[in-house]
């Protein structure tokens, strides 16, 4: 199927740009240790039947037919995958190359994916990005570096308002990178119908400050649901204020998805 979202779709990049640094690479067994941390990101995404019905069910209310979705920190591509059965446009943005491939090999035949191989910031460019070798969801840019922990890479980076000019306003956007969901949204200067971002507690900065980016863009209404319910907390969606305040008391405790939806 083609559309004027999928014309507008780059081809794919000719080589990659992403680079391990010398120290890494002096390291074989951390890089093993990314592609076991892989391999145990597959295992714990609810592939069942019934794991699939419940994040279908949730998403139905967001993501139409035909509706043009960012996938930001697309990892191995759940959220992708159940976006594209709902007959999604889907723009994945993941900059780690273990993940890259997955995707290629899931996705790469699909005329309504995809696939921009950068990290989402506050500029485009390149930047230092951190991986955790074993929780690859927990990667994300960053200006320090522990490299005993962490592989460390040179990546692209792009920014929101980027993707926008390449690909149109996005339906639905989500962030799947928790510690760094606000300097994603720092490179948006318009407003999006659906936001969403991953939550965790030790991030809790972070999450406010997303509030507040939002807040500046227009008028949002907030919900969330915990990652092993996909079931929204409240009926009545809560201010800008509301939230602020359930995240401040530290009220939420587990990591969750916040959903914000722009009103009027």
């Amino acid at each position: 199927m083609k559309t004027s979202h999928l014309q507008a779709f780059p081809p794919p990049a000719p080589e990659r740009t992403v680079s391990v640094s010398t120290s890494d690479r002096d390291r074989p067994a951390l890089l093993l240790r990314q592609q076991i941390g892989l391999i145990g990101s597959r295992l714990r995404q609810p592939w069942s039947p019934f794991g699939r019905r419940r994040l279908q069910r949730f998403y139905a209310r967001f993501v139409k037919p035909g509706a043009l979705c960012f996938d930001v920190g697309a990892h191995i591509g759940l959220r992708t995958q159940t976006w594209l059965e709902r007959g999604a446009h889907v723009v994945s943005i993941e900059p780690q190359l273990a993940c890259i491939r997955f995707l290629e090999r899931r996705f790469g035949q699909q005329d309504s994916w995809a696939l921009v191989e950068a990290a989402a910031g506050t500029a485009v460019g390149t930047g230092t990005f951190q991986v955790d070798p074993l929780h690859p969801t927990t990667s994300a840019l960053t200006s320090t570096t522990d490299a005993e922990a962490r592989l460390t890479q040179q990546v692209p980076t792009t920014t929101l308002d980027h993707l926008i000019e390449q690909h149109g306003v996005p339906h639905y956007c989500e962030i799947s990178i928790t510690a760094t969901a606000d300097q994603v949204l720092q490179g948006l200067s318009q407003p999006i119908s659906t936001v969403a971002f991953a939550y965790a507690p030790e991030h809790q900065p972070s999450a406010l400050a997303c509030l507040h980016q939002l807040q500046a863009l227009g008028t949002y209404e907030f919900n969330y649901a915990t990652s092993d319910t996909f079931h929204l907390a409240y009926y009545e969606w809560l201010s800008a204020e509301e939230m602020k305040a359930f995240l401040a008391h530290n009220t939420l405790l587990e990591p969750s998805l916040i959903v914000a939806r722009r009103r009027g």
